[in-house]
């Protein structure tokens, strides 16, 4: 059985950390995980071919750069 390493405190930088930090952060983290559960069992996403591979771009709220370009299908 593996073990995942544990993340660097500061790799992801949209709650904060410290005093300051967002109250909010494992409700938010465990409702995207329920809802990331739900689209997977339904939708199939695929990379464009021929898409750039997404970068991190940190700002007050996470997002790839450039835009990720993706296709959606139902799941069969």
């Amino acid at each position: 059985m593996q073990t995942r390493a544990r993340p660097k405190p500061f790799t992801f930088m949209p709650f904060l950390f410290g005093d300051r930090s967002c109250i909010g952060q494992r409700f938010a983290v465990m409702e995207m995980q329920a809802s990331l559960a739900i689209l997977v069992r339904r939708f199939s996403l695929r990379m464009i071919p021929g898409a750039p591979d997404p970068k991190r771009r940190l700002t007050i709220t996470m997002r790839p750069s450039p835009n990720l370009q993706m296709t959606v299908h139902a799941a069969e």
